[in-house]
């Protein structure tokens, strides 16, 4: 019954995200990772007039926003105009949340999702269905770097907790239509990694995904009490929060596979992904990275403009 729950919900998911259209992105997105440094500076200079001048047209913020700012978006002629831009905060979104909505979208059509809180209250976002497959597009070219296709079979693991949580009962979610079954971080434990352990021997997953925390509390249970994984993945591809060198050292001893990182948000307003090198790269195709210092010396804030999803674009967003 569970199984048949986490399908139907895996389903509605697909859906939305693989359209036709995500394959044409998936497609195209390989072919433009090829570009030279020229061919991609050109290639988002377009994309960044198109956007900014969209915005202040449709998008009832920016319009306001910009006219206090003395903003005069016809002196914005390229790319390198962007920082006569103001930016713009998390709060300023969340206090004119409808106002960054593209009056160009019929706000029924739009799909809604909310970001994941982790730097505060989450966010209530609209996208476009094409921005959606757009965003998972970029997720799987990032993969198919490594070899990973899109109808392997993969392990995700979550960080989802049950109100009806149980330390001793463990939970793993199989989905027919995605090809993947969901394990919750608040499942692995002492109580269950023996059968954890057993089902993972029993089936077979070419990648695991998901937040390193679980992740790396999976490998830690396993290393301490001398289990060893016989089905051992191709892949373990972690985003969400930051991998460090010491998890990736530990997945290699435990699951025998190597790491790799991606990271985008839900806003879709920029994205990070690895190469098969071990470099990061912007994923330029949805946006443009920018970094300012911080009140920390070391550390430098991230500033996104996207157009990957131009119903509620993020125009220099910190």
């Amino acid at each position: 019954m569970q199984g048949i729950i986490f399908s139907a919900y895996d389903y509605t998911l697909c859906q939305q995200r693989y359209t036709n259209e995500f394959y044409k992105y998936l497609d195209n997105l390989k072919k433009s990772e090829w570009f030279n440094k020229d061919d991609i500076y050109n290639y988002k200079n377009k994309k960044f007039l198109e956007i900014i001048n969209f915005a202040y047209a449709t998008v009832p913020f920016y319009k306001k926003f910009y006219n206090e700012n003395g903003v005069k978006i016809d002196k914005i002629t390229s790319l390198k105009d962007i920082k006569e831009l103001p930016i713009v905060s998390k709060e300023m979104v969340r206090q004119n949340n409808l106002d960054f909505l593209s009056n160009h979208y019929k706000k029924s059509n739009l799909l809604k999702k909310f970001t994941s809180g982790t730097s505060g209250i989450p966010l209530e976002i609209f996208s476009t269905k094409k921005g959606n497959s757009f965003l998972f597009a970029l997720a799987w070219r990032h993969k198919a770097r490594f070899g990973i296709k899109f109808k392997d079979r993969r392990l995700t693991c979550g960080g989802r907790i049950s109100k009806a949580y149980d330390p001793r009962r463990l939970v793993i979610a199989n989905s027919f239509f995605a090809n993947r079954s969901y394990i919750n971080g608040c499942d692995i434990n002492n109580f269950n990694i023996g059968e954890i352990l057993d089902f993972l021997n029993k089936n077979y997953y070419d990648f695991y995904e998901g937040y390193p925390s679980v992740i790396d509390w999976l490998s830690q249970l396993l290393d301490k009490n001398d289990l060893k994984l016989l089905n051992r993945p191709k892949l373990i591809v972690s985003g969400s929060e930051q991998t460090s060198e010491q998890q990736k050292e530990r997945w290699l001893k435990t699951f025998g596979a190597r790491n790799t990182e991606h990271y985008a948000n839900a806003e879709f307003a920029g994205s990070l992904s690895k190469c098969e090198y071990g470099n990061f790269h912007e994923d330029f195709e949805c946006g443009h990275l920018e970094t300012i210092e911080s009140e920390d010396s070391e550390i430098k804030n991230l500033i996104l403009t996207g157009w990957g999803n131009p119903a509620m674009p993020f125009i220099r967003y910190e």
